[in-house]
């Protein structure tokens, strides 16, 4: 009998937390689930989940930010009510069994229908929160209103229980990717798109540009590893997900000018083709200022044999083990962060070694099979309780 399971997601476009919830759903026996999906009318993600052939149901969401008058309060409160009575809807229309909610503000949609309901629900966390009282509240509040609370790695389970949520309800359960399909994916040259020769060196960094990415510190790092190779060229893959960091890549366009790096940096924007400009690159670099609950890019390197360095934060020491399959910095220390780039130019064997302890990382420990079966695990032990 198959499973009939309520998704939330809150983004209006391409997230690594979406990403999480498609390749679970792609990956998912279809004999055994049916999902439907629900999200932000208009939301970019929309045809991903369509093109999967997983029912999607829409409607307004709010986007939340810290501004905190009356006015927005209340309009918040109100976008809560109205998305809590859809989403009861699509239960019983759907004769749901599970909510999942994927993140926190998804969470604090489905609070309300899973107590109307009585419909167990699940809380997918895929973020370190800071320590402020908004979101110790919110988290506290979900940690009581979720039956089980899926931890996407240990820093993420840390932060929750510091914050009040019980240990015994959170459990982690690693993102993945799916290997297979990256090796059937084959792309036109990389490097020819770009007009990059074969000799020239090739780093670079993939995700959205928003301040906690650390953008920023990879281009302060530039000068540095371009002092000792001078034909490096450096990539940045990925946009603003959001209009309040326009300003913010405006700041980076601007850095590249001041330090005169336009001849070496390439900015390309979103790409859907990421694993084929990854094959291509020599090293992939991780800078996020702030911790990150996890580092999907992470596991695309990996997955391509590539050498990774990482700031030493949240949940990425789980993933990169420093010296191993990779190098782990201080966060914001952009000279440390040159440095371990210009350690591996200067020792290719060494990249190469490093390549492949990645991928031995990646299927042993961040497996399609044993997280999806970890999760299958959760649904019965819910569904068993009811």
């Amino acid at each position: 009998m198959r499973l009939n399971v309520l998704y939330v997601d809150h983004l209006p476009k391409f997230g690594g937390s979406t990403r999480a919830l498609l390749n679970i759903l792609e990956v998912f026996d279809k004999g055994e689930l049916n999902p439907v999906v629900v999200c932000p009318e208009g939301s970019t993600i929309i045809p991903y989940f369509e093109e999967a052939g997983i029912k999607v149901e829409n409607t307004k969401m709010c986007w939340f930010t810290k501004q905190a008058s009356v006015r927005i309060l209340c309009s918040y409160v109100f976008c809560l009510v109205k998305v809590a009575f859809f989403i009861i809807g699509r239960i019983k229309k759907y004769q749901i069994s599970i909510i999942h909610a994927n993140g926190l503000i998804p969470l604090l949609y489905s609070i309300i229908p899973a107590f109307a309901t009585r419909v167990p629900l699940i809380w997918h966390m895929h973020d370190i929160l800071d320590t402020g009282l908004v979101n110790k509240t919110f988290i506290r509040l979900g940690g009581r209103s979720a039956n089980k609370v899926i931890c996407v790695s240990k820093a993420v389970k840390k932060r929750l229980i510091e914050f009040g949520v019980k240990e015994e309800k959170c459990q982690v359960i690693y993102n993945f990717i799916s290997t297979k399909k990256s090796e059937e994916e084959a792309g036109s040259s990389f490097r020819k798109e770009i007009r990059i020769p074969e000799s020239s060196w090739l780093v670079g960094m993939i995700g959205n540009i928003t301040f906690m990415k650390g953008q920023k510190v990879f281009i302060e790092a530039m000068g540095g590893i371009l002092s000792r190779f001078p034909d490096t060229i450096f990539v940045i893959v990925g946009d603003v997900q959001v209009e309040t960091d326009e300003y913010y890549k405006n700041e980076l366009i601007e850095l590249i000018r001041q330090k005169k790096l336009e001849k070496n940096v390439l900015f390309l924007g979103f790409r859907k083709d990421v694993p084929n400009i990854i094959r291509e690159m020599d090293i992939i670099i991780h800078p996020p200022v702030l911790p990150e609950a996890f580092g999907y890019v992470l596991l695309e390197a990996m997955n391509e044999e590539k050498p990774v360095i990482a700031s030493d934060t949240g949940g990425i020491p789980e993933i990169v083990i420093d010296g191993v399959n990779g190098f782990l910095f201080e966060p914001n220390d952009a000279m440390s962060l040159a440095e371990r780039v210009c350690r591996l130019l200067a020792e290719p064997e060494r990249m190469t070694r490093m390549g492949r302890n990645g991928k031995s990382i990646l299927l042993d420990t961040f497996s399609p099979e044993l997280s999806i079966a970890k999760i299958k695990a959760v649904y019965q032990e819910l569904i068993a309780q009811v």
